[in-house]
């Protein structure tokens, strides 16, 4: 009954692109993506031009899609853990930015793993 509705609502609301291909990412296919470097001492840890990862990142940004933030925090939390990190500092949201947006991603992020 819930996908019957799914499709439903699918008819009068298409998905979103980045939506689908976050749908469809699992904590294990992120994972995979890992791909840890540090430059200049900042460390990144996926690859951006993946479109499966800037979908997931674009969601958690501009949507405060839940699948995505929990990716996201699920992937940090454990890079983290596996990981001697001296500091970890998020580049702040300014004022007007988290009003107009109603969250912080980055706040959500961490709080949704746990870090």
């Amino acid at each position: 009954m819930k996908q019957i509705l799914f499709k439903l609502l699918l008819l009068f609301f298409p998905e979103r692109s980045d939506a689908k291909l976050v749908r469809t990412l699992t904590e294990d296919k992120l994972w995979q993506l890992c791909r840890s470097k540090k430059v200049n001492g900042i460390y990144t840890l996926l690859p951006f031009q993946d479109a499966r990862v800037r979908a997931c990142i674009h969601e958690a940004k501009f949507h405060e899609n839940e699948q995505a933030l929990q990716l996201l925090g699920s992937l940090l939390a454990h890079h983290l853990a596996t990981q001697q990190v001296d500091v970890l500092v998020p580049i702040p949201l300014s004022h007007a930015r988290e009003k107009e947006r109603g969250y912080n991603q980055v706040a959500r992020i961490a709080k949704t793993g746990s870090v």
